[in-house]
């Protein structure tokens, strides 16, 4: 994604299926994001090559009845183009309507990757874990596959004059990507910009006097300490870093000409950063990824798919 932050002129894909989500995303996009000079795109997929097949329990074995559902789906999808269209006027954005045919989150990624989109927005359900790992969903494709930052809008609106914009920052180069990104793409000088990093350390080590030393402990999984000597030295130096990393990203900040703080939190990153954005009454939560595979995603986990998956409020991902 080296290069997409110089672009100019900003062409953003929104992703529409007709729902009051996808309305409520472009709605959101419209009041907090949406600059003149943006080349929007608004995409709608009709999908549905794969819901009939002839002689299967799906479906009936007469053609007739087959060609009559895709007529109808395809007369439906040509009504929402058409309503896509009115809500472009509705909300005073300048940009257009592509009808788009196959699998959704596939065509949504290729159209965005096609246009040199600079990112794509999506509304989200907010469905439940066990529906999003065994069936997963569009957004979620969206998010796990795309090469272009995305921009997820959760349902639940939040009306709020001035942006309050929360970036989480770990001192990764993931995380310096993304504020990167969004000083070029997306920052105002009237955002109130909290950048938060946490400390996580205090459920990482425990005493554990039948361990023969200090150091990880592959059958427990935590890094054991056999006096309270090492475990403060240990403490210490992961404090030392934080603080180093704080001053790194106060330099960030004025690198990048955003003006900001940087708050310093402590505890499970994913839970405290949501908690900061809610204090915060945060518009918007921008988050670097590392595109980690899908195993690790579904049996470890990850801070963005965390704060995601749980997050009442929008979330940029921008994955490096």
């Amino acid at each position: 994604m080296e290069g997409q932050g110089c672009v100019q002129k900003r062409v953003i894909v929104v992703a529409m299926d007709g729902s009051t989500e996808a309305e409520s995303a472009l709605q959101w996009f419209a009041n907090n994001i949406y600059k003149k000079g943006d080349d929007v795109v608004v995409v709608h997929c009709l999908h549905h090559t794969a819901h009939y097949t002839m002689g299967s329990v799906w479906a009936p074995v007469d053609s007739q009845a087959i060609a009559r559902a895709f007529e109808e789906e395809s007369n439906h999808a040509a009504k929402v183009c058409s309503q896509l269209t009115n809500l472009l006027h509705k909300y005073e954005i300048v940009g257009k309507v592509m009808q788009l045919q196959g699998d959704p989150g596939h065509q949504i990624v290729t159209t965005a990757e096609e246009c040199r989109a600079s990112f794509i927005v999506v509304g989200c359900r907010g469905i439940g874990v066990i529906r999003r790992t065994v069936l997963g969903s569009v957004s979620d494709y969206i998010v796990h596959h795309s090469n272009i930052p995305v921009l997820l809008k959760m349902d639940r609106e939040r009306c709020i004059q001035n942006r309050v914009v929360v970036i989480a920052m770990d001192g990764s180069t993931e995380a310096e990507s993304a504020l990167q990104w969004y000083a070029k793409n997306i920052y105002q000088k009237e955002d109130q910009v909290k950048v938060v990093y946490c400390l996580h350390h205090t459920s990482h080590y425990t005493m554990d006097p039948s361990h023969g030393g200090s150091g990880w402990n592959p059958f427990t999984t935590f890094w054991v300490a056999n006096d309270t000597k090492t475990m403060a030295e240990k403490f210490e130096k992961e404090s030392q870093n934080a603080a180093k990393v704080t001053s790194h990203i106060e330099k960030l900040l004025q690198k990048f000409e955003i003006n900001g703080k940087v708050i310093r939190v402590q505890g499970d990153p994913g839970h405290a950063i949501l908690t900061t954005a809610e204090e915060c009454k945060a518009t918007c939560i921008v988050i670097g990824s590392r595109g980690v595979g899908a195993f690790r995603r579904t049996v470890m986990g990850s801070v963005s798919d965390y704060i995601l998956h749980h997050s009442n409020i929008p979330v940029l991902v921008y994955r490096h």
